[in-house]
């Protein structure tokens, strides 16, 4: 292959699927020097992203590729699931056309979007998952307080 970068798509394929492992372990060789980029939808859930993460197996992993930043009204999710799977962003899909629409981003770009949504949905701060993070004297405080 006389190409910089090459982009394998799984179509689609779930990260439980078994047939998608045995084709990564596949193309897992010595003779090209692969880097294996974890491509995450910006608009899956927390939960989502760290299970993918943790399938792919996150030392086996260079880096993510962002889909979707056009349809997201939230960050967090993505950005709290970069941070602590230490996963540095390579690229990030910002419409519907690949490869037109990916480009190479960083952090400090990220952030700014990640801003400018949460001005533009008026988002907040989650009280429950604030109330899960904070030591248990606090969270009555916070949970009387949430519903008022």
């Amino acid at each position: 292959v006389d190409k910089r970068l090459v982009i394998i798509d799984s179509a689609g394929m779930s990260q439980r699927d078994q047939r998608l492992h045995e084709a990564l372990m596949h193309l897992r060789s010595n003779v090209y020097p692969l880097k294996h980029l974890l491509v995450m939808s910006a608009t899956s859930q927390r939960a989502q992203l760290l299970e993918c993460v943790k399938q792919f197996g996150v030392q086996t992993l260079t880096g993510a590729i962002l889909t979707k930043l056009d349809e997201a009204t939230s960050l967090g999710p993505v950005i709290s699931t970069l941070i602590e799977s230490r996963l540095p962003m390579y690229f990030a899909c910002d419409g519907q056309r690949v490869p037109e629409d990916l480009r190479q981003w960083r952090g400090p770009q990220l952030l700014d979007r990640a801003r400018r949504l949460a001005e533009q949905y008026q988002e907040g701060v989650d009280d429950w998952l604030l109330a899960q993070q904070l030591p248990l004297g606090i969270r009555a405080k916070v949970g009387s307080h949430a519903g008022a």
